[in-house]
């Protein structure tokens, strides 16, 4: 598939598994044959993950929790620290040896797989995305077009994912803002101060204050930088 076709098809998916389907056959055709899209929301508190889709086998997803290679993965330590995509043999060498590092790999290995590839994707509000893939082609095989494919193609299946929509979080419905609230978030997205956004909107500050902090409340949000992170992960803004 070409990456042009891809693109159209992907912008135009209505559901994550479509995205899922287009995005597995495109980089199927570069060796790659375990994907995942997923975005977290960091706050002080304890944040899930959300999955927009994930093909890695269950057998792996089992050993990568019961094993907790999450503290021990160097790829999910780079991605958190770095804009530019990578390959895991370029995170495993920067990070250092560990017991649990040796483990995965050795785990990563007994899978079949070689190489992998990862797309962080960093957002407002201590939103983190990140796209990555597992397969049998070696780091060579990576050359710059390659990458860039790749990477041009695993940003547009995250953010297809993230405008599609995602279930409403937590006990508050975003649906319930209304739409001052929304106005109001978007500018506070846009960096603008509470008197910026009073100016803009021709309101008072304590007004806009209000409308802010009751945008924050309904979203379950521990701060308006959270609530902009939430309403970025589920394609609102």
């Amino acid at each position: 598939m070409s990456l042009d076709l891809y693109l159209a098809a992907a912008l135009a998916a209505a559901t994550w598994a479509e995205v899922e389907t287009l995005f597995k056959e495109l980089v199927a055709e570069d060796g790659f044959d375990a994907v995942a899209c997923g975005s977290v929301v960091h706050t002080t508190a304890t944040a899930p993950p959300l999955f927009f889709f994930n093909s890695w086998p269950r057998r792996w997803i089992e050993l990568y929790a019961e094993r907790s290679f999450l503290y021990h993965d160097p790829a999910v330590n780079t991605a958190s620290r770095r804009i530019a995509p990578f390959t895991f043999s370029e995170a495993i060498d920067e990070a250092p040896e560990t017991p649990g590092k040796r483990e995965l790999l050795n785990a990563f290995h007994d899978f079949g797989w070689v190489e992998g590839f990862a797309v962080p994707i960093h957002g407002p509000g201590g939103y983190f995305g990140l796209v990555t893939m597992a397969g049998r082609k070696s780091a060579t095989d990576l050359t710059p077009p390659v990458r860039a494919r790749l990477h041009m193609a695993a940003f547009a299946a995250h953010e297809r994912c993230r405008r599609i929509g995602a279930p409403a979080v937590g006990a508050g419905s975003p649906e319930r803002l209304t739409p001052r609230e929304f106005e109001c978030m978007r500018l506070v997205a846009a960096g603008r101060t509470d008197r910026d956004v009073a100016d803009a909107l021709g309101i008072s500050m304590a007004t806009a204050r209000f409308h802010i902090d009751g945008a924050r409340r309904k979203l379950n949000a521990e701060t308006r930088s959270h609530a902009v992170a939430i309403l970025v992960r589920i394609g609102l803004l």
